[in-house]
């Protein structure tokens, strides 16, 4: 971070994984009556049953489990490796997966797991209980 190359972070633990992804995704949707008519990002979770993370862990704890020190970190793909070298010698932390990749279909999807949700629809059912 302190090198400038994360974009963005999100926890998982309040919602897990798949909530994590959600409300970075629905930070860059714009509120309806917003003039601006700005179209949200979207992603494809890349997690399939034959992963390493997918192996230890059902589909549901994969997406939900909510893991304290846990971070989803948005990276430039030509950072990536920088990101993960920084991670790996970093004391204490000892895992960096690519779970995701950000798209312009304003869609959150995971194929392996019949995902496929609008963000606009993730952002309304986010903000319905607020009463915004």
């Amino acid at each position: 971070i302190g090198q400038g190359l994360v974009q963005s972070a999100h926890d998982v633990s309040d919602g897990g994984l798949l909530m994590a992804i959600s409300e970075m995704l629905i930070a860059t949707a714009p509120r309806p009556g917003d003039a601006k008519k700005i179209r949200p990002l979207g992603a494809d979770v890349l997690a399939t049953p034959g992963d390493a993370a997918m192996k230890l862990l059902d589909p549901a704890t994969f997406a939900f489990g909510e893991s304290p020190s846990c971070y989803v970190l948005e990276v430039r793909e030509f950072d990536l490796a920088a990101v993960q070298s920084a991670i790996l010698k970093t004391p204490g932390l000892r895992h960096v997966t690519p779970i995701a990749r950000l798209n312009d279909s304003a869609r959150l999807t995971w194929k392996s797991q019949q995902v496929n949700e609008s963000v606009e629809t993730l952002r309304d059912a986010w903000m319905k209980p607020l009463d915004w």
